[in-house]
């Protein structure tokens, strides 16, 4: 599977759980779990998918973890868009398919970091901060990843508190 083909297949049918991917034929693995939501690795190529956790027997979400992946959709549009994040762009990930209804996002891999010393987290969460008058609480350790180039990713803004007027930014990035 090539990854044109996964988002071929993510716009075509907008998967909502890993489950619903899988139907698809996309295989996929556990990365990792965090509060709101799982990151699966597409296997055979360089594609994260994240999906928020759903209710124990349902395929709707609970607001929260909808609103996680929407609040970090709605800050990488901000980024995009907003000639006051203009910095922070050659941060982020690439975005192949994101869902605002649903808070599903596909992006790039990375790589965790190694070596990279620990008061850069307070300097990029300064930059987020400043950027999108807002406070971020994501900006840690597996947040902030590494690309081939040894380019820094902040591969997750979802827990971004910010002015209501980030909302009208959000739409689908794909």
């Amino acid at each position: 599977m090539t990854i044109s083909g996964v988002v071929a297949l993510l716009k075509q049918h907008h998967p909502r759980t890993a489950k619903e991917a899988e139907g698809l034929g996309i295989k996929i693995h556990l990365l990792r779990s965090g509060c709101f939501r799982e990151s699966f690795l597409v296997k055979g190529i360089p594609v994260v998918l994240k999906f928020p956790f759903m209710q124990k027997g349902g395929f709707k979400g609970s607001l929260l973890e909808i609103w996680h992946g929407r609040r970090e959709i709605a800050a990488y549009l901000r980024i995009e868009t907003d000639p006051l994040c203009k910095p922070l762009r050659r941060y982020m990930p690439r975005l192949y398919y994101t869902d605002y209804q649903t808070g599903v996002v596909a992006m790039h891999k990375y790589f965790v970091r190694q070596g990279v010393a620990l008061y850069l987290e307070a300097v990029m969460t300064a930059l987020v901060r400043d950027c999108l008058n807002s406070r971020s609480y994501d900006i840690e350790g597996d947040n902030v990843l590494v690309d081939k180039r040894g380019q820094l990713r902040l591969v997750d803004l979802g827990l971004t508190s910010s002015p209501a007027g980030v909302h009208r930014h959000a739409r689908h990035i794909s």
